[in-house]
């Protein structure tokens, strides 16, 4: 594990001088009846510093080994270590084995000063860097007992208990504002889907004139040849009704189609089976210039008439996407294809060009106000990993 220069009286101990595993484990469905307090992995979220709420099971709904644990444990998962889930239970419970459950040293380190120390970056790069397997890496149990934990005052304990204490309060109150932070960020984004719908429905689609969908848009041809020794980046539906896509780069050698139809930032794409799901998309700047397969319909917008930004709306409405499940062919309801002849006899009701231009504002202060907001979120886990580090580099 990596070392840094401690503040004068801290010292490096190991992990294994520090504390000890209780191993003690049960058996939950021999006591079948009896109701058991059970947390599995996926109780916590990764990085999450929020201990769980009481999960109360029976045992015959237990058929595997558990282990105990206590309100004079750290649990610590020893399975994908890059995860960062570390609990300190207030509680008593059972929970998956792969849980290891450490015993603190109570006169030389305080349990949630441990946890934090579990937390910080340089544990879970060193764990992660000491797992073994490859699909489900667990941390190896040597090199975790093993590793080195800063420890304020070591030959003084009662100076380095309150010290330890000292440092949980002030980690325990700069967390508590970054949750909360959190809480907001996460809060926020439904609000700005609140705010989309909003600007939905305001649109009074039954004042406006109904113009053909021929008038608006115009279906454009492949226009690249695939060639086997040529990498392409291709472009695919990734979430119906949100108009998401995914990429990754493949070789013309993988394609089974001859030629591809390159993206253009404000095509209007959408792919023949499954459109009346709702998977329509304007093309943004990062997917200008990738491919996708002659299955997808790539329309030129006539932005003299019609804004991108409007169509992506009025596309994302479930009312838009049971119209076009009543206009696409197929006999098998789950393989029905919307083709674009159809579509463009389509008629769709228009707003005026002023208020096209109002609905991007919004739409564009929307965009902008998610981006910020996914920007925030980002930064505030930074923040939390910063905050550990300065903790135990004796900076707060």
């Amino acid at each position: 594990m990596e070392r840094w220069t401690l503040p004068e009286g801290w010292e490096w101990r190991k992990l294994a001088s520090l504390a000890n595993e209780d191993a003690n484990q049960i058996r939950p469905s021999e006591f079948a009846s009896e109701l058991f307090n059970y947390w599995g992995l996926d109780a916590i979220k990764a990085g999450q510093f929020v201990e769980p709420g009481p999960n109360w099971i029976p045992g015959s709904d237990v058929h595997s080994t558990c282990i105990r644990f206590s309100t004079k444990h750290v649990l610590y998962a020893k399975l994908r270590p890059y995860l960062n889930k570390v609990v300190v239970p207030s509680q008593e419970g059972i929970g998956t084995t792969e849980w290891i459950v450490l015993t603190p040293h109570s006169g030389q380190v305080n349990r949630h000063y441990l946890a934090y120390a579990l937390r910080t970056p340089s544990f879970v790069d060193y764990a992660t860097a000491n797992s073994t397997g490859a699909r489900m890496p667990r941390v190896r149990k040597e090199a975790f007992w093993q590793a080195d934990i800063p420890v304020p005052y070591p030959n003084d304990p009662r100076r380095s208990l309150e010290t330890q204490r000292r440092i949980v309060a002030r980690l325990d109150a700069l967390l508590a504002e970054v949750a909360e932070a959190k809480r907001i960020t996460e809060w926020a984004p439904g609000e700005c889907e609140e705010l989309y719908r909003a600007i939905i429905a305001d649109q009074r689609q039954d004042e406006y004139s109904l113009v053909p969908m021929s008038e608006l848009v115009r279906p454009r041809q492949p226009d690249v040849t695939v060639r086997d020794d040529e990498e392409y980046h291709f472009a695919g539906t990734l979430s119906f009704g949100r108009g998401m896509f995914y990429s990754r780069k493949l070789m013309g050698s993988e394609f089974s189609y001859p030629r591809l139809i390159r993206l253009r930032k404000d095509d209007f794409v959408y792919p023949k089976l499954m459109a009346w799901e709702g998977a329509f998309g304007i093309v943004t700047q990062d997917l200008a210039g990738m491919v996708v397969s002659p299955e997808f319909v790539v329309f030129d917008v006539n932005q003299s008439c019609v804004l991108p930004e409007v169509l992506d709306v009025y596309f994302r409405t479930p009312s838009t996407w049971e119209r076009m499940a009543a206009i696409s062919t197929g006999t098998n309801a789950r393989r029905r294809r919307l083709y674009p002849q159809d579509l463009m006899r389509y008629l769709m009701p228009l707003p005026p060009m002023e208020t096209q231009f109002r609905l991007r504002m919004a739409v564009t202060a929307t965009a902008e106000m998610k981006r910020q907001l996914a920007q925030a979120t980002d930064e505030l886990k930074i923040l939390e990993q910063a905050l550990l580090a300065q903790a135990f580099c004796g900076e707060l």
